[in-house]
């Protein structure tokens, strides 16, 4: 048995393969409209608390890569198993 597309077929993929990308290009955006929208009204209402938040953040991201490069393979999962 031949395995043939015909017209329909072929165009049901390309439409479901433009769909499908679509989908997942939209949230993201979405995503970050959103975050700055609640970052601006967070500082805008608590200053001293959105600062301190911050401050904390960027304090933890030189223990995350101190903690990344004693393990380096600590957060691989499964791929960090066979390596």
């Amino acid at each position: 048995m031949p395995r043939v597309l015909g017209a329909s077929q072929a165009t049901a993929i390309v439409v479901g393969t433009i769909i499908g990308s679509g989908i997942f290009l939209v949230p993201p955006a979405i995503f970050v409209a959103c975050a700055g929208a609640v970052l601006v009204y967070s500082y805008a209402g608590n200053l001293k608390g959105s600062l301190l938040g911050t401050g904390l953040i960027l304090l933890g991201l030189p223990v995350l890569w101190g903690v990344r490069r004693v393990y380096p393979y600590a957060s691989a999962g499964l791929e960090g198993i066979s390596k």
